[in-house]
């Protein structure tokens, strides 16, 4: 499982060292930040289907007054979800429940979901830009 995420992590880690996403995060919390995340993109998966739009973006706010960009892209059968963030924390508890986000996102929506997790807008547009 750790190569199948390693890719997608790679931005994470130039921020976060890999031992601390790991051991830092009590369960609790992260289950929490993983509802939230869930009850805060569900919805927006929802408004893609029904306005056939392609991309959505909007922020959350995490506890501690945080902004978390959010970024959705649906393309066939598909979603890629993108975190927006430069709070150590809050990168450091997206890289820890990343895996669980992604499944419960694809169970709940149907669609094979995808997540990347960035530092600041620059660093998504950068990423996209070298995919494309």
């Amino acid at each position: 499982e750790a190569s199948h995420s390693q890719q997608d992590i790679q931005v994470l880690e130039n921020h976060v060292p890999r031992e601390s996403v790991s051991s830092a995060s009590p369960q609790p919390q992260a289950r929490s930040f993983l509802n939230l995340l869930t009850r805060s993109v569900l919805p927006r998966i929802s408004y893609l289907d029904k306005h056939a739009k392609k991309i959505v973006r909007f922020a959350v706010d995490l506890p501690d007054n945080v902004k978390l960009g959010v970024r959705l892209e649906k393309s066939e059968g598909s979603l890629s979800i993108c975190f927006i963030c430069s709070d150590p924390e809050s990168l450091e508890m997206l890289g820890f429940t990343k895996d669980a986000l992604s499944d419960s996102l694809s169970d709940e929506s149907g669609k094979r979901t995808q997540i990347n997790i960035f530092n600041n807008y620059k660093e998504m547009d950068e990423h996209f830009s070298r995919a494309a």
